[in-house]
């Protein structure tokens, strides 16, 4: 097993996890670029309700990948080959059933997908679906081995296998939508690029973990099944939670608006998710090492560790989210144009449960670590209850449109996460203070309010959408921030401890010997 330092693991996993998806986020914009002039904004609407409908066949694997992912974590710690193995062993085989059970009822939703659309002239609306399923269907094959990549703290193997096959698909793609405009070869050079990334972090993990070639493993120890079971249980009601919450807002534009609108919102959702990826290559390879950490170490310096932790998760998202409120219109004005905006109150709503949702990354990566599972079984369903109650209350009875969707997000934000997940937080780390997470994060939350009314009240302020006016706002945005937030911020025990480590690091690289 990996047997480097985590602070090691985290910056070498970070480094290229950073250059990696940036990789990938570029390819991800040129696709999307090339799709809407070659098949258009209903296409790309089509493209983005697929996703969504593939979010709920998605149910059937139920949250046990990450119920599972938390079970590697002190068999890793202990490098106890033998429970890894068994373990693995028991991932391929729950996910080469889920593989055929997306398959069988994908298929048989297909019969009905036409219901789900308005206003289209898409023929063989059923095929085009099935295609899209299949590339699902055979992600489930080889890949539960990245699983164990990350939970080893390798996490930069994935990425970097991600980044060079999403290359490969964008070229491929590009060359035959130019040529053909047909979506059809989209599709299967789509299905074919994610087998064969699979398949190569298959034989990969073959060659860095030769035990997994082994099948005479022991069956898993009870108290390890138990767990398991318990977690298992506990996810499920997550994951369902969580595909209604995210799985429904393009739906509910799709039949209440048309697709055409669902292309133009899944423009800046592109934006938004590749930016939470970029930011994820940060977070999540710190997250394995906090795992590993709270797995190995138990309560020692616990609340040191997450309160730095939360300090760069929200400097980070209101930073981007600054950034973005500043750019991002005109970012899709030069990339698109006008006819692709959005408007301010949209935005600006849009923008902020965005800051809201990031600035949870620090709560949510000591739940996963503590495997707090069981604690959150219903918080997902209520979540996303709110979420699709107040969205589809608002888009049928008033005349706000998107806008409908992004605040039944927010309410479901603000009325079920902010306050339970930090406490079930407090409850399995008791030794976290909360007084000091509430002034803490009060703050980071007007920080946010502050940002995301900004297209309101400087709404008459109009620059000029060019490149070069892009790359000035973006730089003097982020220069800006980092004065004003570390000002802010400057008595935080946290800013100073990265402050003496940024010292330390450089009197390291170019101080006197």
């Amino acid at each position: 097993m990996n047997n480097q330092s985590r602070k090691i693991n985290s910056i070498i996993n970070s480094s290229l996890g950073i250059v990696t998806q940036m990789v990938i986020m570029i390819g991800q914009f040129a696709m999307q670029t090339v799709f809407i002039k070659t098949l258009g904004a209903e296409y790309l609407g089509l493209n983005g309700l697929f996703s969504n409908v593939l979010q709920f066949l998605s149910l059937a694997e139920l949250g046990i990948g990450g119920a599972i992912t938390f079970s590697l974590y002190g068999p890793i710690a202990r490098d106890d080959t033998d429970q890894i193995g068994s373990i693995m062993k028991l991932y391929k085989k729950v996910y080469s059933y889920i593989g055929f059970t997306i398959l069988f009822f994908g298929i048989a939703l297909s019969v009905a997908i036409h219901n789900f659309i308005s206003n289209t002239n898409i023929k063989y609306i059923q095929v085009l679906f099935i295609l899209f399923l299949m590339n699902s269907v055979v992600s489930y094959f080889f890949s539960y081995r990245r699983t164990l990549l990350m939970a080893d703290q390798r996490s930069y193997i994935d990425s970097t296998n991600q980044a060079i096959f999403k290359v490969i698909q964008v070229v491929l793609q590009a060359i035959f939508l130019t040529q053909t405009h047909n979506y059809v070869a989209y599709l299967l050079i789509q299905i074919l690029v994610t087998f064969s990334s699979n398949l190569v972090i298959y034989f990969k993990t073959n060659k860095i973990y030769p035990f997994l070639k082994n099948n005479n493993y022991p069956e898993i120890d009870k108290n390890t099944t138990l767990k398991m079971k318990k977690n298992v249980v506990g996810a499920i009601s997550s994951k369902i939670g969580v595909v209604v919450m995210y799985g429904t807002d393009n739906l509910l534009v799709s039949k209440f608006i048309g697709l055409t609108m669902v292309g133009i919102y899944s423009n800046y959702m592109l934006v938004l998710n590749s930016v939470v990826s970029l930011l994820n290559q940060l977070f999540s390879p710190v997250a394995s090492s906090i795992a590993n950490y709270l797995n190995d170490d138990g309560e020692k310096d616990a609340s040191n560790v997450f309160f730095r932790y939360m300090y760069i998760v929200n400097a980070l998202s209101l930073l981007v989210g600054f950034g973005l409120t500043m750019v991002i219109n005109m970012f899709i004005q030069i990339w698109l144009g006008k006819e692709y905006l959005l408007s301010n109150i949209v935005l600006s709503m849009l923008l902020l449960n965005w800051m809201i949702n990031s600035m949870r990354s620090a709560v949510l990566t000591f739940m996963t670590a503590l495997g707090t599972y069981w604690e959150t079984r219903w918080k997902s369903l209520v979540e996303s209850a709110v979420n699709l109650i107040v969205g589809l209350v608002l888009i049928t009875q008033t005349h706000l449109g998107v806008l409908s969707v992004v605040l039944g997000s927010f309410a479901a934000n603000v009325l079920v996460n902010m306050w339970f997940e930090p406490l079930v937080l407090f409850r399995k780390k008791p030794s976290i203070s909360v007084a000091m997470y509430i002034r803490r994060y009060i703050l980071y939350v007007i920080l946010a309010l502050l940002i995301a009314v900004i297209p309101l009240v400087f709404n008459d302020i109009k620059v000029q959408a060019t490149f070069l006016n892009f790359i000035t706002v973006g730089i003097l945005s982020v220069v800006g921030f980092v004065f004003v937030f570390g000002a802010i911020t400057f008595l935080f025990p946290e800013n100073k401890y990265f402050r003496n480590l940024i010292r330390n690091i450089v009197k390291a690289k170019f101080g006197k010997k």
